[in-house]
């Protein structure tokens, strides 16, 4: 007497298995990378200028717009990465495509940022001896080297 058979048929975990495990380990970073790292007129480099803005130095106040634009912007950055992932895991996207969308709307915001420094943090204005010699009070903003230089990289694990 022959049993019931079995059919084994795959409708998606091993697919959905697959791109979880990629999910693991998995990161998108945003800033000034290496490979976008210019090299101003004065010897500074772009990450020691963005550096120097971030936190300030003695002679450069404080002009955060990588960390303020993350709390100022903080949930809905939240809600666009539970998004991407509920998009990931009814297979609309891969890991790698929502790591590259999440990398681009932080790197926009951060822009806009920078572009808008003068208009969120009037208190932050330059020095009158900076805006003679830039012509103008756009702090952050001289070259356009430092916001050219805003990037996302991401990296998707191999696990």
């Amino acid at each position: 007497m022959k049993g019931p058979s079995i059919i084994d048929r795959d409708i998606g975990f091993k697919k959905f298995q697959a791109e979880m495990s990629k999910a693991k380990g998995s990161y998108v970073t945003v800033g000034v990378h290496e490979k976008d790292n210019e090299t101003y007129e004065n010897g500074q480099t772009v990450s020691q200028v963005a550096y120097f803005n971030e936190f300030g130095t003695r002679n450069v106040p404080e002009r955060s717009f990588l960390r303020s634009t993350i709390d100022k912007d903080k949930e809905e950055i939240r809600a666009k990465q539970e998004t991407l992932f509920n998009k990931v895991m009814t297979f609309k996207t891969s890991v790698l495509d929502a790591l590259n969308m999440l990398g681009f709307d932080i790197m926009r915001r951060m822009q806009n940022t920078i572009r808008a420094y003068a208009w969120l943090y009037p208190d932050k204005s330059n020095a009158p001896s900076t805006m003679a010699h830039k012509r103008g009070n756009k702090p952050l903003i001289d070259s356009g080297k430092l916001l050219r230089s805003i990037n996302f990289e991401a990296k998707v694990s191999k696990w």
